[in-house]
């Protein structure tokens, strides 16, 4: 009894050595910050934020830089591309330029040499056949030499013999013209002309279609322009419109944008009720006389004669108007009408030639013109 006394009173000596261990290692309870601690703490984490809020505005910064540094090379490549583009044109542009300087050489030189070849033949022809010498009594017993009737001057085809022109192809006529006609459009080239207020042919409003120039409905409007500028001229060409449709040929005009082309133009029209938009009126000032037209969908002649002061329209082979430049009557009709507040109208005698954009369908071919001279 007294062993199992002792066994079990170090049973409980050891259990209170291990208990008392035990408490000895455990982590003594947390004191409460103090209020210095606190501030501390607060003054870090605000050192922490402001840090982190800095660091964040220079990664912004880098990131706004690099932007901006692509913004500058798009805007320079652009710049670089819009040049090769402009440089593209004025080369297309040199290179029309040469080819109708050429072409007009060719013909000048084919000319030249066609009218050396006839006076050649013409002095062959006169040495083969001398004029017989007659005494002054047989000069005075013969007839009265009959003079051969007046053989009318080569028409060009398209155009029917018509009334008398300011433009005359006999010696001592008023005026002089080029001996060959150049042609603005052939049905493909668009080489003579160009949009306004640029280099380039404007395809997003004009199209080559069946061999004539047309006008593309519902496209930004923008009137053909000429490359090239003229004074004294006459000028052929074929049209339709679309019924209803209107267009006008501009000339003796300065350069603009659009469709705002300011100058005398010739109406081309097929229907309308103000006579002075009929078919080879002065627009909006002189009414033609009746001509008759070609049924719809069919093309119309027009010829227009520009010398000084005189202008001729002619439609279908008919002249239906004729004026004067500087008329006092033309001069009234323009102050009382919607174009006297163009001061530039009719301000020029050179300028440009502008086949209008009406907005809707209209067809151009056989386009030709020779520059005249007043004698």
């Amino acid at each position: 009894m007294k062993t199992s006394t002792l066994r079990l009173l170090a049973t409980l000596l050891c259990a209170q050595i291990i208990l008392a261990g035990s408490l000895a290692i455990a982590p003594a309870a947390e004191k409460a910050p103090s209020a210095a601690e606190l501030k501390k703490r607060e003054e870090e984490l605000r050192k922490r934020e402001m840090e982190l809020g800095k660091k964040q505005e220079v990664e912004q910064q880098k990131k706004f830089a690099e932007q901006k540094k692509k913004f500058v090379e798009q805007q320079k490549k652009a710049i670089e591309q819009q040049k090769k583009a402009i440089a593209a044109q004025k080369k297309a542009y040199d290179a029309d330029q040469k080819r109708l300087a050429e072409m007009v050489k060719k013909k000048q030189e084919e000319d030249a040499k066609r009218a050396a070849a006839e006076k050649k033949k013409k002095q062959e022809a006169a040495k083969a056949n001398p004029a017989p010498k007659t005494t002054p009594a047989e000069t005075a017993k013969a007839p009265p030499a009959k003079t051969p009737k007046a053989v009318p001057a080569a028409v060009a085809p398209r155009t029917p013999a018509v009334s008398r022109s300011v433009v005359s192809s006999t010696p001592g006529g008023p005026a002089s013209t080029e001996p060959k006609w150049s042609t603005l459009f052939d049905g493909k080239s668009t080489a003579f002309f160009r949009g306004s207020a640029g280099d380039a042919f404007p395809k997003e409003s004009w199209a080559v279609e069946g061999g004539a120039l047309k006008s593309i409905p519902d496209a930004a409007p923008a009137d053909l322009l000429s490359r090239l500028e003229y004074e004294n001229f006459e000028m052929e060409f074929e049209w339709k419109v679309k019924p209803g449709a209107k267009s006008a040929l501009v000339y003796r005009t300065k350069e603009a944008d659009g469709t705002s082309h300011v100058g005398p133009a010739m109406a081309l029209v097929n229907e309308g009720k103000d006579p002075k938009l009929a078919p080879g009126g002065l627009a909006g000032l002189l009414a033609p006389s009746a001509v008759e037209m070609k049924p719809a969908g069919e093309f119309n002649q027009g010829k227009l004669v520009v010398l000084g002061d005189r202008v001729e329209h002619w439609v279908n082979g008919q002249k239906v108007l004729e004026y004067d430049w500087n008329s006092p009557e033309l001069k009234k009709l323009v102050g009382e009408s919607k174009l006297a507040a163009n001061v530039d109208f009719m301000s020029r005698k050179n300028g440009y030639l502008a086949f209008q954009h009406g907005g809707d369908e209209a067809w151009f071919r056989n386009i030709r013109l020779r520059r005249l001279s007043l004698k």
